[in-house]
C-alpha cells in the first residue's frame, strides 16, 4: 500500500460534519492564492512574500539576498515541510532519494517551526516591508498552532494594510475563521452560542460587495455559520443564494451536500 501524502499539498477534502473540522489555515492560505499568483505579482514586490508559499517560491528563494527575507525563507521552509505519521514517514524513507526525508507529526508542530523564525523576523526587522507582507502567512501559522486570538489580530494587521482587494478580503476571512474556530472549542453552549454569532458578523464583513472576491465564499461560510447557529432555514436560503449569484462556484459541489444534510434538495432542484 503506498503511504499517503498528507502534507499541505494533498487535494483531498475531509468528509462534512455537522461540528467543521477547519483544514491548515496553510493549506488554505496556499489553495486560494495560486489563481491569483499572477495578478498579485504583478501588483507589486512587497506581495511576493505573502504568495512566496504559493506562486514562484524557488525564484523569490534564489533572489532573497536581505537578511529579513532570510528569515522568511526559513518560516517557508518549515511550512513546506510535510506531515506525516512516523509510519507514513518511514515507508517514505525507504526510497534512497527521500532517505532524508523531513517531516511534522502534525500541522500544529509545523506552525511551531514556522513561528519561531517569524519571532526573529519581527524582533529584529519589524518594520521592514518584509515582515509587513509576511503577516498573512504568519496568521495562517498561528491559526495552524491553534492560537485563535493571535492569529486574529495577525489577519487584522494584515486587512487594514494597503495590499490588493483579494488579499485584504482573505485576510478578513481569516479573522471570522479565527473567532469561528475559538467559539468552537468552547464548552459552554451559550457561550459558543454568542461567538459564532461574532463569527457570523464577521463572514458578512469579509466582502459586502456582489462582483468583489472571496463573495462566493463569504456567503458559503455564513451559511454554514448559521446551519451551526440552528438557523436551518436561512443556512439553507444563504447557501441557495451562491449557487444563483455565482453558478460556476467550485463550492456547488459542497453546498449540495450540506443542504442534503439539512433536509433540502440540491440548490439546482430549488
Amino acid at each position: 500500500m503506498s503511504p499517503k501524502n498528507k502534507g499541505k499539498f494533498g487535494k483531498a477534502k475531509a468528509a462534512i460534519e455537522e461540528t467543521d473540522e477547519f483544514v491548515s489555515g496553510v493549506n488554505r492560505l496556499i489553495e486560494r492564492l495560486k489563481p491569483y499568483a499572477k495578478q498579485l505579482l504583478i501588483g507589486g514586490a512587497v506581495l511576493l512574500v505573502a504568495v512566496v508559499a504559493a506562486v514562484s517560491y524557488n525564484t523569490w528563494r534564489a533572489h532573497a539576498s536581505e537578511d529579513a527575507t532570510a528569515y522568511v525563507v526559513a518560516a517557508v521552509d518549515a511550512l513546506s515541510t510535510e506531515v506525516m505519521s512516523d509510519e507514513e514517514a518511514e515507508l517514505f524513507k525507504s526510497l534512497p532519494q527521500l532517505a532524508d526525508l523531513e517531516y511534522h507529526a502534525s500541522a500544529k508542530e509545523r506552525a511551531a517551526a514556522a513561528l519561531a523564525e517569524f519571532e526573529r523576523l519581527y524582533g529584529e526587522f519589524g518594520d521592514s516591508d518584509a515582515a509587513a507582507a509576511a503577516e498573512l502567512l504568519h496568521a495562517a501559522a498561528l491559526y495552524d498552532a491553534e492560537d485563535y486570538a493571535g492569529a486574529r489580530a495577525a489577519y487584522g494587521a494584515f486587512a487594514a494594510g494597503d495590499y490588493p482587494e483579494m488579499l485584504r478580503a482573505l485576510a478578513r476571512a481569516g479573522v471570522a475563521r479565527s473567532i469561528e474556530a475559538a467559539a468552537l472549542a468552547l464548552e459552554d453552549e451559550a457561550a459558543r452560542k454568542a461567538e459564532l454569532e461574532k463569527a457570523l458578523d464577521a463572514y458578512e464583513r469579509v466582502q459586502p460587495r456582489e462582483d468583489g472576491p472571496l463573495r462566493d465564499e463569504a456567503l458559503y461560510h455564513q451559511a454554514r455559520v448559521l446551519a451551526a447557529l440552528g438557523r436551518t432555514s436561512d443556512a439553507i436560503a444563504r447557501y441557495n443564494e451562491v449557487i444563483a449569484s455565482h453558478p460556476a462556484t467550485p463550492l456547488r459541489g459542497d453546498i449540495n451536500q450540506r443542504l442534503a444534510l439539512l433536509g433540502a434538495a440540491p440548490a439546482d432542484a430549488q
